[in-house]
């Protein structure tokens, strides 16, 4: 994986995947994707071929559509890259997380998914595919080169979704 801090990394990342995408807070990325115009050096990765794997706060970050608490003062816009609609903090507070085992597409045996603060994808666009869902809600879909988790798979232990994401690079759209 490749962490873009600023937008002249990206050039190290040819063919890389610049992801995952997660934060502890998703206001807090939001707020560096302008200034270090991380956004546009995402945008610019994309087109190029690149994949991306929003999880969790990344996940709120690549949606076109975002509800609940994101009228943060100075906030930017979402990337809007994936047709999606996501709820903020859907699930509850950091005291609300939990864990549980997701049947996902593509996979012989269930995931173990940590919750932890997670959006709820309230919409689906006719581009996006949902590969798992949890109580009937959308907790992973893909667009193309495009990945997003509602989830940390990164807390698993389990890297299966890792390797379906890496699979993503041979995509085209």
């Amino acid at each position: 994986m490749c962490p873009l801090h600023q937008s002249a990394e990206k050039e190290a990342c040819h063919r890389l995947a610049a992801g995952p995408l997660y934060s502890p807070a998703p206001s807090a990325y939001g707020r560096q994707l302008t200034p270090l115009s991380i956004g546009d050096a995402l945008g610019q990765f994309h087109a190029a071929g690149g994949a991306l794997w929003g999880t969790c706060a990344g996940a709120i970050l690549l949606a076109r559509d975002i509800a609940g608490d994101s009228d943060v003062p100075g906030l930017p816009p979402a990337l809007g890259m994936l047709d999606i609609a996501v709820q903020r903090n859907a699930y509850g507070r950091q005291v609300d997380s939990f864990t549980a085992p997701l049947e996902v597409q593509g996979l012989e045996t269930p995931f173990e998914a940590f919750f932890i603060r997670a959006p709820v994808i309230t919409r689906v666009g006719e581009a996006a595919e949902v590969l798992a869902e949890y109580r009937g809600q959308p907790v992973l879909v893909r667009q193309g080169r495009l990945l997003a988790s509602t989830f940390h798979p990164e807390l698993s232990g389990d890297d299966r979704l890792h390797r379906l994401f890496l699979d993503l690079l041979t995509k085209q759209d």
